[in-house]
């Protein structure tokens, strides 16, 4: 079994992971616009298998959101757990959209710098 096991680390070179992020101090607000703008992925099957084997009741509770410490510390938590590539595509909360995803991007350039 432990040769198995080792043959499947050494196959394994990347693992992905890609969720959603917004910089935004309200953490409630935050959610409730991930609710509104990805309600559709909740419809579907496979990301249904996908958030109920995560525990998690919809979309809006796989997005990372926060301010800009606690969007660092999420982020961080996903390569300490294994993962070696993240795709986090910015989206918008609140009224002004465009400052809201000038935000999110700051923090991932300053993240993808260091």
């Amino acid at each position: 079994m432990n040769q198995v096991l080792d043959d499947i680390d050494r196959a394994i070179k990347d693992i992905a992971a890609g969720l959603p992020v917004a910089v935004h101090d309200d953490v409630a607000e935050a959610r409730e616009a991930a609710a509104e703008q990805f309600a559709n992925y909740g419809l579907l099957p496979n990301y249904q298998r996908i958030l109920a084997h995560g525990g998690l009741s919809g979309p809006a509770e796989a997005v990372i959101v926060g301010d800009e410490a606690s969007v660092t510390s999420q982020i961080k938590a996903l390569f300490e757990a294994g993962a070696t590539d993240v795709w986090l595509p910015p989206f918008p909360v609140g009224p002004d959209r465009s400052a809201s995803r000038a935000r999110t991007r700051a923090l991932l350039k300053d993240l993808a710098r260091s």
